[in-house]
């Protein structure tokens, strides 16, 4: 073992939460560490384990018939150097709240948080979370009849994120509410078009650039039409009607006219679209975008379209491989008004490389005049599958933006955003974000995505079609069963029944097959 693999000893003794631990760990330590769990090991060995580690971190938990608790040391180059210790009562830990109130992990997270900040003198605007959805756990607070002021007590004590944070999260669960549950004869779906102009340098999707793979584009719509048709007969099948519809890529806009009239056509004769309660197509890239399929989306019924500048600042533009301009998407905007659109969606990314807030600040300028209803802002997270992180690994990429600019720059979004009457009303957090950070929507009233809010509470069975689309089928809990598509293309269109059989197999085991249902005579 080099000295480079010796950095970090990693010990938990009762409690099973290493890749928890992991994660968290790799917030404050610079470089990856390599963890070694070695429970059981401290017998009299401390001194000889400090010697051979630069970092050694010790999680002890015990549990009482009434009682749980996480104590966490950690030692820095043989000194002590942080100490967290949090406990809660089992009888607590039932009801709405568990979630939050009753999880032996989150607990043990939060006490290494507290040790390691202590440790590294360094504080997370998250606290001891690495999960995707935070906002989960202020709905079960709000579930539960707390109070806001207590339920904001409540998440800073149990997971160490800043109040800022916490009201965030109280915001957004409070706005979720009212589409948390969904109709119970409904289902949503998310149809995928893996096509693109150009593939992003961030970009870690399934997204095959129209110029290089379009060939496959006929038999793609052809096994994605038989994708559909299962589903539209599996729907009349159990009676369901769709709660939401989202067609997203990829760059859904990417096809020709012709190409995205086909897809409407098929799903018009294959699903029951009129019964859809929103139904959203992404026209994310500008310079994909012109009247003739606009008009064309609009026919198909479509009540929300995304165009995604991502920055208004040519320079960043061209780095990042957008083959557009700022001018392109203003045009693309006007095009959308005059095609009759009133819920139009745009997305920013805050901390792109090579960006500045004052770029930033010049993307929020030019946005201010398009008014869009909703605004969704990422902060920048360097996927492993992008193109980014292997110029990162090859030592080719811009520097990465500083953790102080990133926070700027995604305080000012909100600011526009709510100065605007855009509030926010959904939130997910990805792994490799930058400042540890998150992304957020942000709505008018009336304006709120469906769809982001059901992937983000999972109470809702989402159907999806298309190659690397993932089925989740849930029936109101926070379990859910998962099918994915393949991601190659030819493997999709080769496989399709294979990925049909996947989708049926699963569906048969959360509902049950009958007769048919009132749809089936309806279509």
């Amino acid at each position: 073992m080099t000295p480079h693999q010796q950095n970090l000893c990693l010990s938990i003794n009762g409690i099973d939460n290493a890749f928890e631990a992991s994660g968290l760990l790799r917030l404050f330590l610079p470089e990856e560490p390599v963890l070694l769990p070695l429970p059981g090991m401290w017998n009299g060995q401390l001194p000889a384990v400090c010697a051979s580690f630069g970092t050694v971190v010790r999680i002890e938990a015990v549990e009482t018939a009434e009682w749980f608790e996480a104590c966490v040391c950690v030692f820095r180059s043989g000194q002590a150097a942080g100490h967290g210790v949090l406990g809660f009562s089992l009888h607590e830990a039932e009801g709405p709240a568990a979630l939050l109130t009753g999880s032996r992990k989150l607990c043990a997270g939060t006490a290494l948080y507290r040790a390691l900040a202590q440790a590294f003198a360094v504080s997370l605007p998250w606290g001891s979370l690495t999960g995707v959805r935070p906002a989960k756990l202020a709905a079960c607070l709000l579930d539960a009849g707390m109070p806001e002021p207590a339920a904001r007590g409540m998440l800073t004590e149990r997971t160490g994120m800043s109040a800022e944070k916490a009201d965030l999260l109280l915001t957004v669960a409070a706005r979720e509410r009212p589409f948390r549950t969904p109709p119970a004869d409904s289902v949503s779906l998310y149809v995928g078009i893996p096509f693109c102009a150009t593939r992003c340098l961030y970009c870690s999707f399934t997204a095959y650039p129209v110029q290089r793979h379009g060939q496959w584009i006929p038999a793609y719509l052809d096994a994605l039409g038989r994708e559909l048709d299962f589903v539209g007969e599996w729907m009349a099948r159990h009676g369901k009607r769709f709660s939401a519809v989202y067609i997203g890529g990829g760059t859904p806009t990417a096809l020709s006219g012709e190409d995205l009239a086909r897809l409407f056509d098929r799903m018009e004769r294959a699903l029951p679209m009129e019964t859809a309660l929103e139904f959203t197509v992404e026209a994310g890239r500008p310079d994909t975008v012109d009247a003739g399929k606009l008009a064309a989306i609009r026919r198909a019924g479509a009540t929300r379209i995304s165009i995604n500048p991502q920055s208004m600042h040519a320079a960043t533009l061209r780095r990042i491989g957008r083959a557009h301009t700022p001018e392109q998407v203003e045009t693309a905007f006007g095009l959308a008004r005059d095609a009759g659109f009133t819920n139009i969606n745009a997305d920013l990314i805050a901390g792109l490389p090579g960006e500045t807030p004052d770029d930033f600040q010049e993307t929020l300028a030019r946005m201010a005049p398009l008014c869009p209803d909703s605004l969704t802002v990422h902060t920048m997270a360097v996927k492993r599958a992008s193109r980014l992180h292997e110029s990162i690994v090859q030592g080719q990429a811009e520097p990465r933006t500083s953790d102080t600019d990133v926070a700027t720059m995604v305080a000012e979004a909100a600011r526009f955003a709510q100065a605007r009457g855009l509030l926010p009303y959904y939130l997910y957090r990805q792994k490799h974000i930058l400042a540890n950070l998150e992304n957020t929507g942000y709505a008018r009233p009336g304006a709120e995505c469906r769809y982001n809010i059901e992937t983000m509470s999972e109470r809702q069975t989402i159907l999806a079609a298309g190659s690397g689309a993932i089925t989740k089928v849930s029936h109101g809990g926070d379990d859910m069963e998962r099918t994915e598509n393949v991601r190659d293309l030819s493997h999709y269109i080769g496989r399709i029944d294979e990925m049909i059989g996947r989708k049926r197999a699963v569906l048969a085991r959360h509902y049950p097959d009958g007769p048919d249902g009132p749809m089936d005579a309806g279509r």
